[in-house]
């Protein structure tokens, strides 16, 4: 192959390693502009729980909890009239968090990551905190930020 040949394959095929990356993430970009705000707890999608309904008897109790998996939550009955709301996914691998009502903590089965009632990390390998979101009590309805 000619050096003029070769220089010009190599602009060619360099050319396409720069331009196709590009293009595949720009194709993986979302439209949605919900995709753009990272804190799920901006009060713009409303979920509302009835503390009435026996799905939730276990809310009526302080130190009861319920997991609600359709929104990767678990709610947690903190205090009178006080509800805590965290993601029940942990932060590390994915895996399911559980709550323990007597040590008021949160731990994770899979690796052993520990985390607060308010969602912080007390021990890893887990490095960020579990999501918390805004939960106020109306009536018997617990609405939940998400």
């Amino acid at each position: 192959m000619e050096r003029k040949a070769f220089i010009r394959q190599l602009v060619i095929r360099g050319s396409a390693a720069v331009i196709l990356p590009a293009a595949i993430l720009q194709a993986c970009e979302s439209d949605d502009p919900a995709d753009d705000n990272p804190n799920p707890g901006n009060g713009s999608n409303d979920f509302t729980i009835d503390l009435d309904d026996p799905t939730y008897a276990a809310l009526l109790e302080i130190g009861g909890s319920v997991y609600i998996d359709s929104k990767n939550i678990i709610v947690i009955h903190t205090d009178v009239d006080e509800y805590t709301v965290l993601s029940s996914v942990c932060t590390h691998q994915g895996c399911k968090v559980g709550y323990n009502p007597d040590n008021n903590n949160l731990p994770c089965p899979c690796h052993g990551s520990l985390y607060s009632i308010s969602g912080s990390v007390l021990n890893g390998p887990a490095t960020a905190a579990l999501t918390k979101y805004n939960a106020t009590l109306d009536g018997s309805d617990l609405v939940i930020d998400i």
